[in-house]
């Protein structure tokens, strides 16, 4: 079974032991949704964005390797929006998360939380066939 756990750095603390049990069970992939706002949370804290609106595996993003041990970087992606939900940005990572979807063609999508984007790309027509979790 293929899961895709969509959830920002909010729920970080309490979703790292859930996810690594998940993935025991099912091959799961993480997009964490990154915006400015959200850069520090009671788990997690980057220094910096990088500046560009983009999907970015987090072995490759700066920062992420002090949770090595914690999570599989391999499994975790970032959705990296730098301009805090300006409506160009959501528009482009919608269609940059959507793609991600379509390539890895979950069973689940299971999304944590009430953020805008991950509702626009949950409601993606293509979704119709797919559980969706809405955990708030």
């Amino acid at each position: 079974m293929k899961i895709l756990y969509l959830t920002s750095p909010n729920f970080f603390d309490l979703e790292i032991s859930y996810i690594r049990e998940l993935s025991k069970l099912a091959d799961v992939r993480v997009l964490l949704y990154v915006a400015p706002m959200n850069l520090k949370s009671s788990a997690f804290s980057l220094d910096s964005q990088l500046k560009k609106e983009e999907i970015i595996i987090a072995t490759e993003y700066p920062g992420m390797e002090k949770y090595d041990g914690m999570i599989d970087r391999k499994q975790w992606f970032i959705v990296n929006d730098y301009t805090n939900f300006s409506l160009g940005s959501c528009y482009r990572l919608n269609k940059k998360m959507i793609r991600f979807m379509e390539a890895y063609n979950p069973d689940i999508v299971h999304l944590v939380g009430t953020g805008k984007q991950k509702k626009y790309a949950c409601c993606y027509d293509g979704w119709k066939t797919k559980n969706v979790t809405i955990c708030s």
